[in-house]
């Protein structure tokens, strides 16, 4: 215990700079925000040691750990609620991108299973309703199951895909 006190009665602004650092390193590896409010009560702590005054360890310890607290009570209000808001939520959702994308069958549905074109891409499909779809009928992209879509018909053979 008597060695644990006198590291942390050692403690230096380096110290603290070193551990904002690391932990700001961590976060740019995570990119949560979570790591970002310690790296800056730290470097605070940090700035703090820098003054003339000459804060104890303890004194240190608790203003980390307030520092940390309210700032990361602020920063969920008011970054992570408004900043890392995305416009497009769906963006790493795949299958909520494809949704409602509108697709032609390549060849005739045997079984619920077929092929459809999907922009420059052929791929495989799945009817998620009965019936049958027929070489260039209009399908619409209900969801994604694996690299499988799944589709449902909405119009008539109407364009012949190669």
């Amino acid at each position: 215990m008597d060695a644990l006190i006198g590291i942390l009665g050692s403690l230096t602004i380096w110290h603290w700079w070193a551990l904002a650092a690391a932990l700001l390193v961590l976060e740019l590896l995570t990119g949560t925000t979570y790591l970002l409010w310690p790296s800056a009560a730290a470097a605070t702590v940090g700035l703090g040691l820098a003054s003339p005054l000459h804060f104890d360890w303890r004194i240190q310890i608790l203003a980390f750990a307030v520092l940390t607290t309210v700032l990361a009570l602020a920063g969920d209000k008011f970054v992570a609620k408004r900043w890392l808001r995305s416009d497009r939520p769906e963006l790493n959702e795949r299958a909520a991108q494809l949704a409602g994308e509108k697709v032609i069958a390549v060849a005739d549905f045997v079984a619920g299973e077929g092929r459809v074109r999907l922009g420059d891409s052929v791929w495989a499909a799945e009817l998620a309703d009965e019936g049958e779809a027929e070489k260039g009928a209009v399908l619409e992209v209900v969801g994604l199951d694996g690299a499988t879509l799944q589709v449902r018909a909405v119009g008539p053979a109407t364009a012949k895909a190669g």
